[in-house]
């Protein structure tokens, strides 16, 4: 059975059925038979068969060759991106895009350009931005909806691993006063010292590289987890990751959890979203252990310094897992 198109269709795509008829070898003949015998009509059909064949061919070649191309992109997107890897490009990116630079930026554009409209136009919503940043808890608003996601919930009756994701501590602090510079990521080794000694035995690694002056996180988590009295038998330190897909994929090499194992993913609240939906890309089954929180549901509106870094701190995130989420690196 041969089916030819009715209508000489070029685009690349799959002709409806409607808009086809069929022919069996028996009615090739009777057409070449009425019409006197001449093989150029009854060769027709057979030629704008092979090539309807041959332009679908090159279609599906071409799509191949797109999609190989995208992939291979993408794979240069989160690995490295020629001389520049990922890392450096999200730094980069994130410095230009950050709220609050982007308040200096208009700002700053717009008295250059002063006497032009757009000029005035930046200055103005400068301005009103500033003004909505002094006077409403925008910061807390764009944290609550990141925050409110994951509970921590009940103490489990069994924990078979706990990972702690780095973030919020200086290193440099640690390598020049001798003493640990923890910023926002305290809350998180406190929850971990607490789980060590309600699960003893339990295996816990702590992901953290981004070394500062010779010292990465992990060298400063081993400090404060001495400090604390933690056992260090049962504690895996990952000194190399430097951004959220990099703790979870070389933990993971490193734990090699078995199915079954239940997992308690430690991080800040507002990290979570991300670093469970990068758990979720590598098919790690995670419970999500909220470490601390940073706003307080229906609170008022907090100081200007408060709110903007506030408000840097949840577009960080959401931005963060929206290109996580575009590479193929969460889901």
């Amino acid at each position: 059975m041969l089916r030819l198109h009715a209508k000489n269709d070029r685009r690349c795509r799959r002709a409806p059925k409607h808009a086809a008829k069929v022919f069996t070898p028996s009615q090739l003949k009777n057409i070449a038979g009425q019409r006197g015998n001449n093989l150029r009509h009854a060769t027709l059909p057979l030629r704008r068969q092979h090539y309807r064949l041959s332009h679908h061919v090159y279609c599906i070649k071409r799509r191949v060759r797109l999609r190989s191309r995208r992939t291979a992109a993408i794979h240069r997107m989160t690995t490295k991106c020629g001389p520049v890897e990922f890392f450096d490009l999200s730094k980069l990116f994130w410095f230009v895009v950050a709220p609050s630079h982007l308040l200096v930026w208009a700002l700053a554009i717009g008295v250059i350009f002063q006497h032009w409209l757009f000029g005035r136009v930046l200055l103005i919503f400068g301005a009103l931005s500033f003004l909505g940043l002094l006077l409403l808890p925008i910061g807390d608003w764009a944290m609550s909806s990141i925050e409110d996601q994951y509970a921590r919930g009940s103490w489990p009756v069994r924990v078979d691993g706990v990972l702690e994701l780095g973030g919020g501590i200086n290193p440099g602090v640690l390598a020049t006063r001798g003493l640990p510079g923890a910023e926002t990521g305290e809350g998180a080794m406190v929850a971990v010292a607490e789980l060590a000694r309600r699960y003893p035995g339990t295996r816990i690694v702590f992901s953290g590289g981004d070394p500062d002056r010779g010292v990465p996180e992990a060298g400063v988590a081993r400090f404060v987890f001495r400090q604390l009295g933690i056992a260090q038998d049962n504690i895996i330190y990952e000194d190399r990751a430097r951004d959220t897909w990099e703790n979870l994929v070389f933990s993971r090499a490193l734990a090699k959890p078995k199915p079954g194992e239940i997992w308690l993913l430690v991080t800040s609240a507002a990290h979570m979203p991300r670093a469970m939906a990068v758990a979720r890309r590598l098919n790690w089954t995670m419970r999500a252990w909220p470490s601390d929180y940073v706003t307080v549901p229906g609170g008022g509106p907090e100081s200007f310094g408060v709110n903007v870094a506030h408000l840097d701190l949840a577009a960080h995130e959401w931005v963060g897992l929206a290109i996580y989420r575009l590479v193929g690196r969460a889901r």
